[in-house]
Formats: C-alpha cells, structure tokens, sequence
C-alpha cells in the first residue's frame, strides 16, 4: 500500500517537474511584449486610409482596416517618437509619443477642414 502511495506521487512530482520547464521554455521563446503606437483613424474616415505611417522618419507601414475596426498598430522602440502620416488627400501634422513603462500608446487621427483644404492630426 504504501508503495503505491510513493509510485503515485512520483508521478505527480514528474508531471510538476516537465510543467515547469515546458512554462520556462514558453516564457523563454516568447521574449518580453514589445512597444506599440496603435492608429486609431475611424474619425477620419476615408481620408487617412491607405495613409502610410512614418515613424521618426521611417515608413513602418499602411492605415488599412483590421476587420471591421479601422485601427492598426506598429511596433516601435522604447523612447520618444514623430508619427506622422504621409499620402492622402490631406496634409499630415506630426504627433509626438512617448513609450516607456506604458507598452502603447493610443493615437487618434482626426481631420480639421478648412478653408485651404484639410489636416490629419493626433489627438
């Protein structure tokens, strides 16, 4: 009886043992979440779609819609950051972001019309 009893929490001490190094080894191929500027543009509508994004200079990508949501998000380094949007039928005002203990950050693209035509800018 009392073997029993030691054969089965041998095994449970081996299912412990393989759980935990499977977990370390997710944990370790994974790598730490990365920092994102998400691009709301549902305000702007058609104007900023197909909008390239420029980060600090750099193309990273295109305002195209994720299903239904017109929200796109690119993945940047830890700092400070220009975003602006390039392409379109309206001028662009950069925005400026910063990511730092806050793994993203949240822009909101809106259109301001007027008379000489119309500004893409972040709220």
């Amino acid at each position: 009886m009392a073997i029993d009893f030691l054969r089965g929490l041998r095994w449970y001490a081996a299912l412990a043992v393989v759980g935990a190094l499977l977990f370390g080894f997710w944990v370790l191929m994974g790598g730490a979440p990365g920092y994102v500027v998400h691009i709301d543009w549902g305000l702007a509508g058609d104007l900023a779609t197909g909008a390239e994004v420029v980060v600090d200079g750099v193309v990273v990508g295109k305002l195209e819609p994720m299903g239904r949501r017109p929200v796109r998000g690119f993945e940047v380094e830890k700092g400070t950051h220009e975003v602006t949007l390039r392409g379109g039928p309206c001028q662009a005002r950069p925005g400026r972001v910063t990511l730092g203990p806050s793994r993203t950050a949240i822009l909101m693209a809106d259109v301001d019309e007027r008379m000489s035509g119309c500004f893409l800018f972040f709220r």
